[in-house]
């Protein structure tokens, strides 16, 4: 039986797969003490913010570091969600040469 975070990373996984079928992405769900997570790594292609833009709502809230807790501000019930949701882009050698020139 699947976790609810990792239905949550194949969902996002798909989604993104959809909007930009070039991209090859790495997607991860993770579960520890007191919550879980969906980790997406992918190189070159679009910015962590277009990329955000489709993800944001698979994360069911935040962390208030003033008060110090976590709120869930961003809770639906039409998707599977985990606690956090973080993206990381790396660069190719190519893209990295392309850029410098």
């Amino acid at each position: 039986m699947k976790t609810a975070v990792a239905s949550c990373a194949k969902a996002v996984k798909a989604e993104l797969t959809k909007i930009y079928p070039a991209i090859k992405f790495e997607v991860r769900s993770e579960n520890f003490s007191m919550g879980n997570a969906v980790r997406i790594n992918y190189t070159d292609g679009p910015t962590i913010n277009e990329i955000e833009k489709t993800t944001n709502k698979y994360q069911y809230g935040h962390f208030n570091g003033m008060e110090d807790i976590y709120e869930n501000s961003n809770r639906r019930d039409d998707l599977p969600q985990a606690k956090y949701v973080s993206v990381s882009r790396s660069m190719s050698e190519t893209t990295k040469q392309t850029l410098i020139e």
